[in-house]
């Protein structure tokens, strides 16, 4: 029996919703679940799904938050956590599956970004997939996946404003877990660099995921991160 996966999607006023669970819903895996998140009190996110069989649920904000409470939820044997502009490669639920059965504990996917600019699409793409490896500290627009039973143990995310998914990489790490990175890539938005700047999105987060790492607190990093 293949195990249950549980996708948790933590949002914020996320228009685009229903085209992420359309993206999951197609995966054709025979056992999974997914849970929305929402960290905004009135619950905005929520009320645009349309389909009745997804788990909706209003947690306290910020995303760490979110996703420790998606997993109080869950009842997979996978937690696979989306952020809600991020899309799935065909087959990814099946080798979410196949990698945590065949004892991994955690592990993320490589990364695309959904773009027509060449540099964000190819360039930058590349390069982050590429320090992901190298560092083995995949970033949480990855699609990280966890057994559910160790995230549990290692107290899932920490609660910080920011860099979690840096911090519980670092614990899997010092625990001397390996952590599996996918080949396939998950397509992720480009409206970050588009928002912003892409020049300054590209040399701001690993700036400020080096200065974490060198122990920075993440409520100093936050004011750059908005």
């Amino acid at each position: 029996m293949l195990p249950k996966v549980s996708i948790i999607i933590p949002v914020y006023n996320e228009p685009g919703i229903n085209a992420v669970i359309s993206n999951v819903m197609v995966q054709n895996y025979p056992d999974y679940e997914i849970l929305v998140i929402d960290g905004e009190e009135s619950g905005r996110t929520l009320g645009l799904i349309d389909n009745k069989s997804i788990k909706k649920y209003i947690s306290p904000p910020g995303r760490a938050n979110q996703m420790n409470f998606g997993a109080e939820k869950a009842s997979g044997d996978i937690l696979l956590f989306l952020h809600a502009d991020t899309i799935l490669p065909a087959g990814a639920l099946d080798k979410v599956s196949g990698i945590i059965t065949a004892g991994y504990k955690a592990g993320s996917f490589n990364l695309q970004i959904d773009s027509n600019n060449f540099l964000l699409r190819e360039i930058i793409s590349r390069t982050s997939s590429l320090r992901s490896r190298i560092t083995r500290l995949p970033y949480g627009d990855q699609a990280l996946f966890f057994r559910s039973e160790f995230f549990r143990i290692i107290g899932g995310f920490p609660a910080l404003p920011l860099m979690e998914d840096i911090a519980i990489m670092q614990i899997i790490r010092r625990l001397h877990k390996k952590i599996f990175i996918l080949r396939d890539r998950v397509k992720t938005s480009d409206r970050r660099w588009q928002d912003e700047g892409m020049f300054y999105v590209m040399l701001r987060n690993p700036i400020l995921a080096t200065l974490f790492i060198l122990g920075v607190p993440p409520e100093k990093l936050r004011k750059y991160y908005q």
